[in-house]
């Protein structure tokens, strides 16, 4: 029996021109009120809450299923809902964003399965829109069956071999243990907090290809940059130090998540791919780190990496780390955190220019 971690968020998050205040009803057809090229925009800081659920039958958020309850009490939208309450999903939208990425939205009910009626949250199916993004409908599915999201549907860490270097010399991700020090990329030598990892199977490797690792061959990003080839999920983020960089952004380094690598040559999706092992290490703060001999973020504590952790593994973080679990509490990033065009526009201008991602010396941050 499984606890699955889930980030929902209510109507205050989104602007729906089609019904101010609201989220999107689902109609009699278990899909949403949108069509086709309708448009929300996601702004935020509206009522949000990190929920868990057990799930006695499967791996994902079926709308027909009823052994899908609240592993803990939780107060949402003023309402308390009590552990064991049945909830499920009513319909799942897919949108083209203003940034030029995709996003997967669907609803949320704390009740059986319901058609007609306001859903009473939301959630994301992988990536978290930037805030001020303009979200168009390009299709909808019911959530039941083939249709239905998987819990498990995107990880931010390194493969299992993955070399990291610390005082004592390159470690293996899979040997080091809280406790153990790590050197980061700017020389420093950090604790490691906490060790995770997570199994990926041939069967979720087919139903979700965003699980599938990104390989950075040994070279692509630099002069023996890997030293060898580095294996890691593809929101997993790598930086970037680079004049270009510098010019765009005015800062001296930035951190950009693998998947948008791919335009460059030696970085591609494995998706033959028959299973992979990634390892998650938390620092402290976060933080980056030396893989392979390049340079790859600690994990980062914001919500889409909080989603994708299971409940035990959350229940293990919040044991050594706390703080971060309090109201308005996040992680400082180490470095800027590139998304949607602007990654997009930094690696295009990198390839065309055929200028390596980490140059030599252009801050503090190498």
């Amino acid at each position: 029996m499984a606890n699955n971690p889930l980030a929902i968020f209510d109507a205050a998050n989104i602007i729906n021109p089609q019904d101010p205040g609201n989220l999107p009803f689902e109609d009699r057809s278990f899909l949403s009120s949108l069509v086709l090229g309708d448009q929300i925009t996601w702004i935020g800081g509206g009522e949000a809450a990190l929920i868990s659920i057990t799930d006695n039958a499967d791996n994902v958020f079926d709308e027909a299923d009823s052994n899908q309850t609240l592993s803990s009490s939780v107060t949402f939208g003023g309402v308390d809902y009590l552990a064991g309450q049945v909830v499920t999903p009513t319909y799942l939208i897919a949108f083209n964003g203003s940034d030029g990425e995709s996003y997967v939205l669907s609803s949320f009910n704390f009740s059986p399965n319901t058609n007609n009626e306001e859903p009473d949250a939301l959630f994301w199916v992988g990536d978290i829109p930037p805030v001020g993004t303009v979200l168009t409908v390009t299709g909808e599915v019911n959530p039941t069956n083939t249709g239905s999201p998987a819990y498990a549907d995107m990880a931010v860490c390194f493969a299992a071999g993955t070399q990291i270097a610390t005082p004592k010399g390159p470690v293996p991700v899979q040997d080091l243990r809280a406790g153990d020090d790590v050197v980061t990329f700017a020389g420093v030598t950090r604790q490691v907090q906490w060790v995770g990892h997570r199994h990926v199977h041939r069967v979720a490797l087919q139903r979700n290809p965003n699980l599938a690792p990104v390989i950075i061959a040994k070279g692509a990003l630099g002069d023996d940059i890997p030293h060898t080839d580095l294996t890691v999920s593809r929101h997993h983020r790598v930086l970037v130090s680079s004049k270009i960089a510098h010019r765009m952004f005015g800062a001296s380094a930035v951190l950009v998540s693998a998947h948008a690598l791919t335009p460059l040559p030696g970085v591609r999706v494995d998706h033959e791919a028959s299973e992979v092992t990634y390892y998650h290490i938390l620092l402290e703060d976060h933080d980056v780190l030396v893989a392979n001999g390049a340079p790859a973020e600690s994990l980062y504590l914001g919500t889409q990496a909080i989603g994708a952790l299971s409940a035990d593994r959350l229940a293990e973080i919040r044991t050594v780390m706390p703080h971060y679990f309090e109201i308005d509490a996040q992680m400082t990033p180490a470095h800027p955190l590139l998304a949607g065009q602007r990654q997009k526009g930094l690696i295009r201008r990198h390839a065309a220019n055929r200028q390596a991602l980490i140059q030599p010396r252009t801050g503090a941050a190498v």
